[in-house]
């Protein structure tokens, strides 16, 4: 089944930066496991959705905004660390707890559906965190915490096999092909920490646990980061979801076009 293409009025989104013109991947990807999660929905077990790396909170409004008009009755987890040196402050700008506190809890009133919390936990630690609780029911997960190969790979394999089946991983900076065209490691993201470059890092954790974690689940769309100058905001993405029978053959491998 591919994923559908349903557009909403541009101009009923709350952030000025962000519109589903942007992300269809990701709209597309949070209707599909927004019905699932009607589908299987039962009184113990709460819709969840989830997102490591909440960087300036613009995604973080954006998947708020979508789950309030897709009327969808659920729990929202964003996860994120304080990285940098606290003297560095204002040169970094905001940090996770600060943008949460000034600039995201303000806004919840306008979700009253959706129970949205932070924590200051790594991505690894918090799946750890969620999965023994038998009432959260994860659906959707967006990770765009630490790039570096090592992190995304465990935070691949601890949440793998939290999402229930037909729910959705989508992957941030997954391109192994992608060129900055003005090599500038710091605008665009090319190289982290040890001078790896992450995009590449991030596409190499993936299809390192293609075969064995992430098994049970296809790939049903990509997009390239070099379409980020073609008004696609989050490029270099991968969305992959959990087959809902184990034995259910890939398709759709490459996504739409």
């Amino acid at each position: 089944m591919k994923l559908s293409w349903k557009r909403v009025d541009p101009s009923t989104v709350r952030m000025a930066t962000v519109t589903e013109r942007d992300h269809p991947m990701l709209v597309a990807s949070l209707e599909e496991a927004v019905s699932v999660a009607d589908r299987e929905r039962s009184a113990s077990r709460r819709p969840t959705f989830v997102e490591i790396g909440m960087h300036k909170g613009a995604g973080t409004l954006f998947i708020l905004d979508m789950l309030h008009r897709l009327d969808c009755k659920s729990r929202f987890f964003a996860f994120d660390i304080d990285h940098a040196n606290r003297r560095r402050k204002k040169k970094e700008g905001f940090y996770a707890r600060d943008m949460w506190d000034r600039h995201i809890q303000p806004k919840l009133k306008f979700y009253p559906k959706v129970k949205a919390t932070f924590h200051e936990v790594p991505g690894k630690r918090a799946a750890r965190l969620i999965a023994p609780h038998k009432d959260i029911a994860v659906y959707w997960i967006f990770i765009d915490g630490c790039h570096c190969r090592e992190c995304v790979t465990d935070e691949l394999a601890a949440w793998a096999p939290i999402i229930e089946p037909g729910g959705f991983i989508c992957c941030h900076d997954y391109d192994p092909g992608y060129q900055d065209p003005k090599d500038n490691p710091r605008l665009m993201g090319q190289r982290y920490h040890d001078n790896e470059p992450r995009k590449i890092a991030v596409y190499e954790a993936v299809e390192g646990l293609r075969h064995n974690v992430l098994g049970n689940f296809e790939e049903v769309a990509r997009v390239s980061a070099n379409d980020r100058g073609n008004g696609v905001l989050f490029g270099g993405l991968i969305v992959l979801r959990k087959k809902v029978d184990a034995s259910s053959e890939i398709s759709n491998s490459q996504g739409p076009a």
